[in-house]
């Protein structure tokens, strides 16, 4: 059980920017990054790293004894601490102003956990922070650091999560009675979370069992968020941790998993025989994990290892992005992401804006010759999309290409295709349907927006009566009227499907039923109408020659939504 109890005068004023790292994902672009999977190197030496950890504006990794950091905004590296041997590091994490470090006697055969100290990065005070023998599982955010030491309950020592101000560097404060803990802590402003062990007669199963824990600092006793049994032979798979604003990701027998802790919301995001996955981190809406796939235990450091990605909120995969050498350690915080990168004989810290690794980042041409590269938005076309852009309009009807392949969650089927964004639209594959018409399906982008920009309860979206008006249809699906310019254009255009001229089914696989009534948009001044898959434009002063009617840049509008464009 766990137990808060606040000394006199102790009071945890966390500032709550639990969310202001997103805010800054468009901009601090590391200098010298221009495409997908590229990054700036911050070590060049041979000497083997390990870490990092970062807050965004500051990395810290360890070499030997010594822990190294580098100011990401002017670039210079600089020593945070060097300890004389035996003296040695065991662990670190950093925050804001802050590092701290467990240290102990690397001569040490028993118990080898030592004390945990600190150093104030502006004032370049070093300070003991753990008053007790030894602290581990370390973490700080903002001035608090948390660690696992001893602590008296009921007359006995048992293990406890201690809290402590590092600012005022008053007594630390007992948290939390622990069972047995597993892997780091994870703090982030006022919550806890971290792993650990129940033994068999604990679990009520009869055997060994895992937990992921969370709670704040203030509430006195944990939640449980998952768990899983070990089974007669121990095999359970828990490949770590981590912890920003609402999100919480974590490894389990290589699944990666994620839980949104305002929301409740438990999401599945990878299957280990796909996209295995370890070592996961979260700037609080994109995750990063490592894919151990090709993992080979004869040469651990040296085979290759990529680092892959995932849009919490847009559900999006954004594949492996970085891909060469050995890639291991990943830590996301505010707009950058940092690794771990090399081969047994020379490891890198690595950085990169995590803007520069997403699907709309330009990419170069690829070597497949039945590969378009169109570089006017630098992105690469080919195969069923390919062929499906050319037969069905092309530039006029679909645009560039404004990203390359990816997979995307389908929120109203809950499978995961793989899509392509275009300046107009977004395509996704259907494998199922392969050999049929719609083997490409069109994402619902009008209907999105409408939702998006608070439409469909205004009064141009209501059912209307069909207007007798002439030269005007009335869909009573949806119970819209499309007239002159506007129904024009509908009937015009269509998907090839190999019916005889332009059919109604054609020009319903393309923009879809209408969704509203033509109204004037405030914020451009024109006169549109929604369809589930397009937004029509009438531009008066292109009448009488093909654009005066325009589709709206669906797609581009989809991916400024999420702040990739």
């Amino acid at each position: 059980m766990c137990k808060f109890t606040w000394q006199a005068g102790i009071k945890l004023a966390l500032a709550l920017v639990l969310f202001l790292s997103l805010l800054l994902a468009s901009s601090g672009v590391v200098t010298g990054v221009q495409a997908a999977g590229s990054f700036t190197r911050l070590t060049a030496t041979a000497t083997l790293k390990t870490g990092p950890r970062t807050d965004g504006q500051t990395v810290v990794w360890q070499e030997g004894n010594t822990l190294q950091a580098e100011k990401l905004s002017d670039q210079k590296i600089f020593t945070v601490v060097s300890l004389k041997s035996p003296q040695a590091i065991k662990q670190f994490d950093m925050d804001g102003n802050y590092v701290i470090w467990e240290q102990y006697d690397s001569n040490c055969t028993g118990d080898c956990d030592g004390p945990v100290y600190g150093k104030n990065l502006v004032t370049g005070q070093i300070f003991r922070v753990s008053p007790e023998a030894y602290g581990r599982n370390i973490a700080i955010s903002g001035n608090y650091a948390v660690y696992v030491t001893n602590v008296p309950a009921a007359g006995n020592i048992v293990e406890g999560i201690q809290v402590r101000n590092l600012e005022t560097l008053d007594d630390p404060v007992t948290v939390c009675i622990l069972y047995a803990i597993e892997g780091p802590l994870a703090l982030e402003g006022d919550r806890l979370l971290w792993g650990q062990t129940l033994a068999s007669y604990q679990s009520g199963t009869g055997k060994e069992r895992w937990q992921l824990v969370t709670m704040r600092l203030n509430e006195g006793s944990p939640t449980v968020l998952d768990q899983a049994d070990y089974d007669e032979y121990g095999a359970l798979n828990v490949g770590g941790w981590d912890l920003k604003g609402d999100l919480a990701v974590y490894a389990i027998n290589r699944q990666l998993r994620a839980i949104n802790l305002k929301t409740g919301e438990h999401r599945l995001i990878t299957d280990p025989a796909q996209r295995p996955a370890q070592s996961p981190t979260t700037n609080g809406r994109y995750i990063f994990w490592e894919d151990p796939r090709s993992f080979n235990a004869a040469a651990p450091l040296d085979y290759p290892q990529p680092i892959q990605g995932y849009d919490f909120p847009a559900g999006s995969y954004l594949g492996n992005v970085v891909l060469n050498n050995n890639n291991s350690t990943p830590r996301a915080r505010g707009d950058r992401l940092v690794w771990n990168s090399g081969d047994s004989a020379s490891r890198q810290m690595v950085v990169a804006a995590i803007t520069d690794l997403l699907p709309a980042v330009p990419h170069p041409p690829l070597p497949d010759p039945g590969n378009n590269f169109f570089p006017q938005t630098g992105h690469n076309l080919g195969g069923n999309f390919k062929n499906y852009w050319e037969k069905n309009g092309g530039l006029s009807v679909f645009g560039f290409p404004t990203t390359e392949e990816f997979q995307e969650l389908n929120r109203d089927t809950g499978q995961v295709f793989t899509v392509q964004y275009f300046e107009r639209q977004r395509y996704e594959y259907h494998p199922e349907n392969k050999g049929t018409p719609y083997e490409v399906l069109l994402g619902r982008l009008g209907a999105d927006e409408a939702q998006r920009r608070g439409f469909l309860e205004t009064a141009p979206f209501k059912p209307a009566k069909n207007s007798g008006q002439p030269h005007c249809r009335y869909f009573p699906d949806t119970r819209h009227n499309v007239c002159n310019n506007f129904i024009d254009y509908w009937q015009s255009h269509g998907l090839d499907l190999n019916d005889p001229g332009n059919s109604y089914r054609e020009s319903l696989a393309l923009f879809g039923l209408p969704i509203s009534e033509p109204f004037t948009d405030t914020q451009s001044g024109e006169t549109v109408q929604y369809f589930e898959r397009a937004i029509f434009e009438y531009h008066p002063e292109n009448k009488g020659t093909p654009y005066e009617v325009l589709l709206t840049l669906l797609g581009n509008q989809s991916l400024k939504n999420r702040a990739w464009q």
